[in-house]
């Protein structure tokens, strides 16, 4: 039934290519590669973007969802597909032969122009790996995805695979740089761990965890079949009786939730044990509602389409609890919310994103918000010459002072790319002054200070020059003089920081790193199972430089174990380190019998730990590299229930801010 009304639905969005004559909406754009070259054959599909809850339940189920309408690009990269009637908030998907793919949110407007979306295909490159159950047997038919770790503003980038017969998985367009590796298989908690470029395997283990189980009613009593019911990392339909059961669920306090309408069910500090189903039987409720009304800051009118949504403060996932759009007089509406303290963010193409506090509680909130326009940044990157550049990545740069995600810009620090001839766009831009670089391997970087932007204006002929710049080569050995492979060298030059340049070791631990400039320069140097180095006042000439080798010593490692009071292996903790006042982090997970390595830090180097984990109280030490044999343990998470009211009146306060401490020696 649900294959038939996704067919009807495609029906009757999708005008046919051949009549584009009259058209209510259409979603176009250009699909270039990392040089800025158009993709031609690549395929864009698109559907109706699902909520929170409809996509991690298909990511639960391993279905693919099908799209309402796809197309290819053609020879120039260009791509365009129109809908009778609006679609609303789109979730394009775009596919090349070699190339990660790209997922991402647009809208269809009704009177875009073609190449309205630049939609960039990184480089790629190989990812393998293996995953076992804890047991160490292999585990077939896993879909795994290794996708970029960063937040660009610009969707994600990623390649996937499913594992052989024997657990064994390869990626060949994963997307190039840090990742991320995903997997999931069913009964089993999911795996999500981050990995620097240099790491081009990696083997994971997926542990048992507990299960929920339970029924659904609704206040009368009745249950409820069809309604999806969340807990961490997995989602399920209830059945026709009402009756739902999620698998896969860590161990540790866990939070079981349901939405129907605007009613609303959860269930919070739910013990979840290995091995062991808990029983939770959830009856649906009035929920709280925010209400509103966006408008334009400038003419004061109502904004129709604007994308809203709602985050709780003490919401673990990152995910929206709801998700809104503006109708024609710019009013929304966000229902089947929890009582308590949520971030509104506002969104809509050609606008900056507007955000507001909200606290939902018995009687429904209002909140009123004023969207401002956006300005665009255009224009061409060139060489000494004036020949056009392509390739070029061009980003804003943050005000001095400022970290590199700031207020007021749609996609904060995202690049564009330079095309064929060279040119750019930049959307999203505050007003005010902004400055700009860019840069391609084997470039000097160009840096353009003082660009002014003006509100819902573009200005244009913006030049950016790049030139040739010099070379440097060198080694990175280890204290026997021996080469270590796949070693990552990040260069920046000391007059100018925000220009950085990295190369990685070949096998004869030789590396080699263009687009340098004349001066004095600083070198990160960094291998696994080795301490990361750091040098100063590394000399460029004008022909380029030969330094001497560079020399890193073993890495003082830093292992244990995380394991909660009881004894038991706390598999995915999350063990964050952190070495002074440098910024330099090291980022580990437990495996399934909870051990833990920390490596890249130096002998005697004094480390603060951070250790968390779904379900557990956080934990902070320190220590001294190296140490071996740290055992964490974590305490179960407590829930805090009470009631704030007026002294006075002894009237339930709706807003209000809890905080409370661990006295010493407890």
């Amino acid at each position: 039934m649900k294959g038939r009304a996704l067919g009807s639905v495609a029906f009757a969005l999708l005008l046919g290519m051949a009549t584009p004559a009259a058209h209510a909406a259409a979603v176009a754009g250009r699909v270039v590669d990392a040089d800025g070259r158009p993709v031609a054959g690549a395929l864009v599909s698109c559907r109706p973007v699902p909520s929170a809850e409809q996509r991690l339940l298909e990511e639960t189920r391993a279905i693919e969802a099908k799209p309402i309408a796809e197309t290819k690009t053609d020879e120039h990269g260009l791509f365009s597909i129109r809908f009778q009637r609006d679609p609303g908030d789109l979730l394009l998907r775009v596919s090349a032969r070699g190339l990660p793919s790209r997922e991402m949110e647009a809208e269809a407007d009704s009177d875009q122009p073609g190449g309205e979306l630049e939609i960039l295909l990184p480089e790629s490159r190989r990812f393998s790996g293996r995953i076992t159950d804890e047991s160490g047997r292999p585990l077939p038919r896993v879909r795994v995805r290794v996708f970029d770790s960063r937040e660009t503003g610009e969707g994600v980038a990623f390649g996937e695979a499913v594992t052989g017969a024997e657990g064994r998985f390869e990626v060949p367009n994963a997307p190039d740089g840090d990742v991320a590796i995903a997997a999931r298989a069913p009964g089993l908690v999911p795996v999500l761990i981050f990995r620097s470029r240099s790491m081009t395997s990696e083997t994971l283990v997926l542990k048992r965890g507990g299960s929920v189980e339970g029924t659904l009613r609704d206040a009368a009593g009745k249950s409820l079949a069809g309604v999806v019911v969340v807990s961490a990392d997995a989602a399920e339909e209830t059945d026709a009786a009402g009756h739902y059961r999620l698998d896969g669920i860590a161990i540790g306090l866990a939070s079981v939730r349901a939405r129907w309408k605007e009613d609303q069910a959860r269930r919070e500090g739910v013990v979840v044990r290995k091995g062991e189903t808990a029983r939770v039987d959830l009856r649906l409720g009035p929920s709280a509602v925010i209400s509103g009304t966006i408008v334009d800051e400038k003419t004061r009118r109502p904004l129709s389409g604007v994308h809203v949504s709602a985050s709780s403060s003490f919401a673990k996932s990152g995910r929206p609890e709801e998700v809104a759009r503006t109708d024609a007089r710019g009013g929304f509406r966000l229902g089947g919310l929890s009582a308590g303290s949520y971030e509104l963010r506002a969104e809509r193409r050609g606008y900056l994103p507007g955000g507001a506090a909200a606290a939902a509680g018995a009687s429904s909130a209002t909140v009123s918000l004023a969207l401002r326009k956006a300005g665009t940044i255009s224009g061409r990157v060139v060489d000494e010459r004036g020949v056009a550049v392509a390739g070029a990545r061009i980003r804003r740069l943050p005000p001095i002072g400022r970290s590199e995600t700031f207020e007021g810009s749609s996609f904060p620090l995202s690049s564009v790319p330079s095309y064929r001839d060279g040119s750019f766009r930049m959307r999203g831009l505050p007003p005010g002054e902004a400055s700009l670089l860019a840069q391609k391997e084997g470039w000097v970087a160009a840096r353009r200070d003082g660009v002014g932007v003006r509100s819902g204006d573009v200005t244009k002929r913006v030049v950016l020059t790049l030139r040739r710049g010099v070379e440097a080569k060198g080694r990175v050995v280890d204290r026997t003089g021996q080469p270590i492979a796949g070693a990552e060298v990040r260069l920046w030059s000391m007059k100018n920081p925000s220009a950085t340049v990295s190369a990685v070791a070949d096998p004869q631990g030789s590396f080699s790193a263009r687009g340098l400039t004349e001066g004095a320069y600083a070198a990160e140097v960094s291998a696994r199972g080795f301490a990361t180095k750091t040098y100063d006042a590394l000399a460029v000439g004008k022909r380029g430089a030969a330094w001497v080798p560079f020399v890193l010593g073993p890495s003082a490692p830093i292992s244990g174990w995380v394991r909660n009071t009881a004894g038991d292996a706390i598999a995915g903790a999350s063990i964050s380190s952190s070495g002074g006042t440098d910024g330099e982090e090291v980022h580990a997970q437990s495996d399934a019998e909870g051990r833990f390595r920390l490596d890249g830090w130096a002998e005697g180097r004094q480390v603060a730990l951070e250790i968390a984990a779904e379900g557990y109280a956080r934990l902070s030490r320190t220590v001294n590299a190296p140490t071996d044999g740290l055992t964490a343990i974590l305490s179960a998470a407590a829930t805090l229930r009470g009631r704030v009211e007026d002294a006075e009146t002894q009237k339930p306060l709706e807003s209000f801010s809890l905080g409370w401490h661990v006295p010493r020696g407890s």
